[in-house]
Formats: structure tokens, C-alpha cells, sequence
């Protein structure tokens, strides 16, 4: 069972709480609020592309955090989280307060040529939720797959 918010020594919002009890709910953990360990080495989020089943092409650049692919699948990036199930990495989420025009196609682009899923769907926002931001959710199944606890 997870550890509720304050047993974590987190502060939330009733609606953040809701938040990630429905994530919890779906089976999934947060990186960032159930205060999963880094799982990758120098302070590095894991790329985008590593859905795919493949390394990331700058993982052996220490000045490098992401492949242009995955750099640009994260284009509007607020926020970062990762979300895992049973200690695996399902997606890479970020929380914006919004993405304009370019940020969004840009981030699509990058996904299509990743062969992932870009879905932003404000419900599963947990940071700031009361305050409209939007969760980002980039997947190799999409958001509607890995919510079911397949």
C-alpha cells in the first residue's frame, strides 16, 4: 500500500490528494510525490525515448540529458515526474500550466518519430491540479492502457 501524503512529510491539496490516489488506484507510482529513488545515474531523468525499450543515445554524454527526440517530446516540460508500475517505467509525465501552439506540435512530432503517445489530459494532473495544470503524459500505450492495471 502506498504511504499517504503526509507520511511522506508532503503537503497536498485536497485535489492533489485525489490526484494521486487515482494514480494509486491504477496501480502506478510517482517519481516525483511518492518519493520513488533516482534510477538513473548524475541527476538524469530517464529520455523519453527509453520507452521504446531502447537506450537513450546521449545516456553516454555526461553534459547531455536527453536525445533531440526525447528533448523535444518534452518541449513545454514543467514539473517532471515519471511514473512506474511494479518498478518499471510506463511514462514520462510533466505537469505545465499550459503549452502553447508550438510547444504542443513540437511534442507530438517528436513522440510520432519515437513511436510513442502524447496524451495531456488535465485529470491525472497532480501538481497544482486546483490551479489548471495539465498532465503530460508521453507512453509507448497511452494514457487510457496504462491506467487499466493491465
Amino acid at each position: 500500500m502506498a504511504a499517504s501524503p503526509s507520511q511522506l512529510g508532503l503537503r497536498f491539496t485536497d485535489a492533489e490528494a485525489a490526484a494521486l490516489a487515482r494514480l494509486h488506484q491504477a496501480g502506478l507510482r510517482s517519481r516525483r510525490y511518492d518519493r520513488l529513488p533516482q534510477r538513473v545515474t548524475s541527476g538524469r531523468w530517464e529520455c523519453p525515448c527509453t520507452l521504446t525499450g531502447s537506450r537513450c543515445p546521449a545516456a553516454g554524454d555526461p553534459l547531455e540529458r536527453h536525445c533531440a527526440d526525447g528533448e523535444q517530446a518534452l518541449a513545454g516540460q514543467d514539473h517532471p515526474d515519471r511514473w512506474y508500475r511494479n518498478g518499471c517505467l510506463v511514462a514520462v509525465v510533466h505537469y505545465p500550466y499550459g503549452m502553447d501552439h508550438d510547444e504542443l506540435t513540437t511534442a507530438a512530432a517528436a513522440c510520432t518519430r519515437l513511436g510513442l503517445n502524447l496524451d495531456i489530459d488535465a485529470r491525472w494532473a497532480i501538481h497544482a491540479c486546483d490551479l489548471g495544470t495539465l498532465a503530460v503524459v508521453i507512453s509507448h500505450r497511452g494514457i487510457g492502457s496504462i491506467a487499466d492495471r493491465a
